[in-house]
């Protein structure tokens, strides 16, 4: 009797271990999806890199048709139909024109490195000839003769001069992007609420919306705070007495955009500089002077003037820029934080997908609305 009520007490048990354990099939099925999204996003980072040609000046050029969009739109509303042809041209001459004062801004930097560097080479030349020979003496391959220099130099330049051919033609590529996205935006949300069932479309275009509101404010925000910035370091260079002031200025400026990593690889060079021509003790005094204004200006006033809407986690976003540089190089890196913040948006809308949203914000809870 007592056996009898023991075995069914032990049939009882492992009945409610059973219904408490998973089934292995259960718990395939959780694993799946996972996996899946994994494999998903590692191939998509795969064929964004081998396609990288097209991919990114077309992913370029999305975010600036979201940019140039607002004169686009307030000028169509306002002419007849006949005329909204201008709303398109205006909005693209709003991008060129910004191309054409950054562009500006570089030659003229580069026409005075150009005409002042000669001066300073054999100072440069000094100072570089007892670390390389300190570095040939311990076996490191380099060459600290005057003709290796010259050599260097003359790649550096070649190398540079290719460069330039190539963000030409990336430029020439983006402009004829923003164009066709510019004469194709009216069609888009009709075909969007159309082709994805429900809410769907209008969810994406909510999303898109959002994150078009939010990038546009932070590009704002980043490009005021990236010229007050070039302005107090170039200022405060001229005031200690470096050379080049200009051209460290426009680097400091256009390094601006990439975040975390800019500020120091836009602080590097003019230290060396000021190291080979002026000495230790006025490196440092730059170094300071630089991380003095990096300090302020990228910690406190960027931040209260970004909002929240781009709040962002910092891990990510340095995760973002290492990941967008190796698929796509320093473009990756100008877009790292606009597609991370499009992906916050979209993923915050979209319910199955909100614990994404969670992990890339900063606060670990969805983004909120932006506001206009």
């Amino acid at each position: 009797m007592g056996y009898a009520r023991l075995s069914r007490r032990t049939r009882r048990g492992a009945d409610s271990l059973a219904t408490e354990l998973p089934e292995p099939r259960e718990r395939r099925m959780r694993v799946l999806p996972g996996t899946a999204l994994v494999v998903a996003v590692v191939l998509a980072g795969a064929a964004l890199k081998v396609t990288h040609t097209f991919s990114a000046p077309f992913t370029f050029a999305f975010f600036v048709a979201l940019l140039v969009y607002p004169v686009q739109h307030a000028l169509c509303a306002r002419l007849p139909k006949r005329l909204r042809w201008l709303g398109t041209a205006a909005a693209l001459m709003v991008m060129l024109v910004a191309l054409a004062i950054v562009g500006g801004a570089l030659a003229l930097a580069v026409g005075a490195a150009v005409r002042e560097l000669p001066e300073h080479m054999d100072q440069v030349e000094a100072k570089l000839k007892p670390l390389l020979a300190w570095a040939q003496a311990r076996g490191m391959p380099v060459n600290p003769s005057p003709e290796a220099l010259g050599q260097r130099a003359a790649e550096a330049g070649a190398a540079a001069l290719q460069g330039v051919g190539g963000a030409l033609g990336f430029l020439v590529l983006v402009t004829f992007f923003v164009l066709l996205m510019l004469l194709e935006a009216p069609r888009w949300r009709t075909k969007a609420t159309r082709i994805l069932p429900g809410d769907g479309g209008t969810r994406i275009l909510s999303a898109l919306a959002a994150a078009a509101i939010a990038v546009r404010r932070y590009l704002l925000v980043i490009t005021g705070v990236g010229l007050a910035t070039a302005l107090l370091e170039g200022v405060f260079l001229g005031i200690v007495g470096v050379e080049l002031a200009l051209l460290w200025a426009v680097l400091f400026f256009l390094f601006n955009y990439v975040p975390i990593l800019g500020s120091i690889l836009a602080a590097i060079p003019p230290i060396l500089f000021t190291f080979a021509t002026q000495g230790g003790s006025r490196a440092l005094l730059v170094a300071l002077g630089i991380l003095a204004i990096e300090q302020v200006m990228g910690n406190f006033v960027a931040p209260l003037l970004e909002g929240k809407q781009l709040r962002l986690s910092a891990l990510v976003v340095l995760l973002a820029v290492c990941v967008w540089e190796w698929i796509w190089g320093p473009v990756g890196a100008l877009l790292a934080v606009p597609i991370t913040a499009t992906v916050l948006m979209v993923c915050a809308r979209i319910p199955m997908l909100e614990p994404i949203a969670v992990v890339l914000g900063a606060q670990g809870e969805p983004a909120q609305e932006a506001q206009p």
